[in-house]
């Protein structure tokens, strides 16, 4: 009696190891983890013997039966912890997720058991004292869960935590718990023998098939999620390319018409002169130069698309009485996808000269440097950018910037679209406040690639 007692405590302590492993393959389909390997292992270990902790704990409370929702409840505290701790993540999905992976794993355990005694005619009793049969369903059990979670991983890839739109999670958390209410109601109607078996293994049929539903519904909403961020990333796209062209086609009709009009400057000079008019001849260069310097482009990096958009971008900050400052290199080199970098920047500058009309005149400064570098250890060339801005306070918290507009829903996209095209394009970020001004930095490697956002 004794040897089989022990064997019990270890067999529970290997099920509860196999069941925190099966929930870690289940959460790896939804959640990006935050550790990797020894470290994970031995996460999820501790987090098996806890679980098997648990829930002799609660069998000692509720000793009628091991299935209770006393148990039901300290396994998902204690998942959630797992998965706390060692993924990333909001907190209703993290939720959503471990209770979605405990129910789908409770009532597949239910389907296997209860398919065995109705199929067997035995009583629950019967099936725990024959070892043999206890073990093989337990393989059968743990099979179907390492096959079911690892088939939902390959097909099902983790939510970016960041652009995740989760405001269904705590509705969606509700009819998994639902149905661990109603599996443990049939099941103590079946041990009371007032249902029988086949019921049993019906509903839970029911209520596995029906949780597998919400894991459809919920990867149709990512899906839904995702093509939206793509819409507005394209849109984005669209209105920096047209303000870009509407640049470079302003700047084109100045060139046409002082091309038009140098003959005419020439030819009235070439009259003046010769008319003995050198003072009248001095001022009307003088008058050419002044005119002249206005029409000159702010800056010239040798790359046409940048230009354009450091170029419109300066004369509006200008126009606004903002002392906008730029550092630049020869940028004729680059490889990257400029259609993507144009939109970062003219988002990044569009956020910085908005940031600074909320200041007096006399405190609005814009620092920009756009530097393409070689020199780096790994031979790789990055383009280099760097936009500082003075701005009222403003608090960073989770890599995001809070709106302050009435409506948040309606603005605050030119961010967070500059920061998926930099993560698309592997680019590095990093972004802070600091003595009344806030500066975001990124480095571009310069390899040649198409844009990750296409129709």
């Amino acid at each position: 009696m004794e040897e089989r007692e022990k064997m019990g405590y270890w067999l529970g302590i290997v099920f509860s190891c196999l069941d925190v492993l099966c929930v870690a393959v289940f959460c790896d389909a939804f959640l990006e983890r935050k550790t990797r390997g020894l470290r994970f292992v031995v996460g999820a270990l501790l987090c098996g013997v806890l679980s098997y902790i648990a829930t002799i704990f609660v069998s000692h409370i509720s000793e009628e039966s091991p299935i209770t929702l006393l148990k039901f409840a300290a396994l998902i505290t204690v998942y959630f912890v797992f998965a706390s701790l060692l993924y990333t993540g909001k907190f209703w999905l993290r939720l959503l997720v471990v209770v979605l992976a405990y129910a789908i794993s409770t009532l597949l355990e239910f389907c296997v058991l209860y398919s065995l005694l109705a199929l067997l005619h035995i009583r629950y009793d019967e099936y725990v004292a024959n070892m043999k049969l206890y073990l093989a369903s337990a393989a059968i059990t743990y099979s179907l869960k390492f096959l079911l979670s690892s088939g939902i991983k390959k097909i099902h890839k983790p939510m970016v935590a960041s652009s995740a739109s989760i405001k269904w999670a705590p509705l969606t958390i509700g009819f998994p718990l639902i149905s661990l209410v109603g599996i443990s109601i049939c099941y103590y109607l079946s041990m009371n023998g007032k249902i029988a078996a086949a019921f049993v293994l019906f509903s839970s049929g029911i209520l596995l098939a029906t949780n597998a539903v919400i894991l459809i519904l919920i990867d149709l909403t990512e899906k839904n999620n995702l093509a939206q961020e793509q819409q507005k990333t394209l849109n984005e796209q669209l209105r920096s390319q047209r303000a870009n062209i509407d640049a470079l086609s302003s700047a084109y009709a100045t060139q046409r018409k002082m091309t038009h009009d140098f003959r005419h400057h020439i030819a009235a000079l070439s009259g003046m002169l010769q008319g003995g008019e050198t003072q009248q001849a001095q001022d009307y260069l003088a008058a050419l130069q002044e005119q002249q310097t206005e029409r000159a482009l702010m800056v010239n990096t040798h790359n046409s698309a940048i230009d354009a958009v450091l170029n419109q971008k300066g004369y509006a900050a200008q126009k606004q009485h903002i002392d906008i400052q730029f550092e630049v290199n020869d940028l004729s080199p680059l490889q990257i996808e400029l259609i993507d970098c144009t939109v970062v920047l003219g988002n990044l500058l569009d956020n910085a000269i908005e940031a600074c009309l909320k200041l007096e005149e006399a405190k609005r400064r814009i620092e920009v440097s756009v530097l393409r570098d070689e020199a780096y250890a790994d031979g790789d060339a990055k383009l280099y950018v760097s936009i500082i801005n003075t701005s009222l306070p403003v608090h960073i918290e989770k890599d995001c910037i809070a709106t302050t507009k009435l409506e948040p829903h309606l603005h605050g996209f030119g961010l967070p679209c500059a920061k998926e095209l930099l993560r698309r394009n592997n680019a590095f970020y990093t972004m802070d406040y600091h003595d009344g001004a806030f500066q975001f930095c990124f480095e571009w490697p310069d390899v040649a690639c198409n844009s990750c956002v296409h129709a």
